[in-house]
């Protein structure tokens, strides 16, 4: 089961963005604390995580899955929420 900073941070992403626009991918199912979400093509995955995060922090990758096994992805670490929006916004063209 996930960690309930996820399962919340999910259900407000999908409230406020669509439930169409963004799509729940658990690449990570035995970590607790991660979770990976994808635009609706699926090109875009942004992955989250709060491990040893204080409230409302998160750590954050963003990739292009169509690109080669070279592409570095960008990486934030303990960025707030409204950034985690902002980078969400901006990686899946929202």
């Amino acid at each position: 089961m996930k960690d309930k900073k996820i399962t919340r941070l999910i259900k407000y992403l999908k409230a406020k963005f669509g439930q169409n626009e963004i799509l729940v991918v658990d690449f990570w199912d035995s970590d607790n604390c991660a979770i990976g979400i994808t635009d609706k093509t699926e090109q875009y995955l942004m992955y989250i995580s709060v491990y040893k995060r204080k409230p409302n922090k998160f750590y954050i990758s963003l990739e292009n899955t169509q690109l080669s096994d070279d592409f570095s992805s960008k990486e934030y670490n303990n960025i707030k929420l409204s950034d985690l929006e902002i980078q969400l916004i901006s990686h899946f063209n929202l």
